[in-house]
């Protein structure tokens, strides 16, 4: 690359490098922009109150998916649990197929188990069990964070840390998708999502 045509790219470089940008809302609080719903019925997912909510048509496999693509990134979100609700959070997962197969999921799920499983709330279903296990399932906003650095991966709830690991030394992960969708169902629950950020990484 010849010194000038560098140079002008340079400043565009060191911005894709920086590791210490603030996120960004993924969603706007009002409307479903940059978002999809797949496999199911344009009611599956609305926007009520600030947050986006199942409804009753949004059955498996019916979930609401990012239009853009995502490789390593940072991702922020709170979401409600009230009683018996299960679903999930999906990253790398791919526009069509097994999502959840191909790609990752995180459950999302109500009940308080002390024994960890691979189905348990947090679990990246349905392989790998969390560390522990501390959702608020009274009506009650719960925040996770994920941070997928390939091969590193690690998951927050409720800022303690339930998932660090090398996804290229878990041999039913490191064949996963490096890029693809971010998304939830909620599985006919009345699931409710909203602040959900993301900052990309290098």
């Amino acid at each position: 690359m010849q010194r000038r045509n560098f140079l002008a790219v340079l400043p565009g470089l060191l911005a894709a490098a920086d590791d210490t940008a603030a996120p960004k809302p993924l969603f706007d609080g009002h409307s479903l922009a940059g978002w999809m719903i797949a496999d199911g019925p344009e009611s599956s997912y609305y926007v009520d109150d600030g947050a986006i909510v199942g409804s009753p048509a949004a059955e498996f496999p019916a979930w609401l998916r990012s239009e853009r693509r995502y490789e390593n990134f940072d991702l922020e979100f709170e979401y409600f649990l009230k009683g018996w609700m299960d679903g999930g959070v999906y990253f790398s997962a791919p526009e069509h197929g097994a999502r959840s197969r191909c790609g990752f999921k995180v459950s999302l799920f109500h009940q308080q188990d002390t024994e960890m499983r691979t189905n348990s709330p947090g679990a990246i279903f349905p392989f790998i069990a969390p560390r522990l296990v501390n959702v608020k399932n009274q009506g009650e906003w719960n925040t996770m964070r994920i941070r997928l650095d390939w091969p590193k991966l690690e998951v927050w709830s409720n800022g303690a840390v339930t998932h660090a690991l090398d996804v290229e030394s878990v041999p039913e992960l490191r064949r996963r998708l490096r890029s693809g969708r971010i998304g939830f169902d909620s599985l006919s629950y009345p699931l409710r999502f909203r602040n959900i950020r993301l900052r990309e990484l290098p």
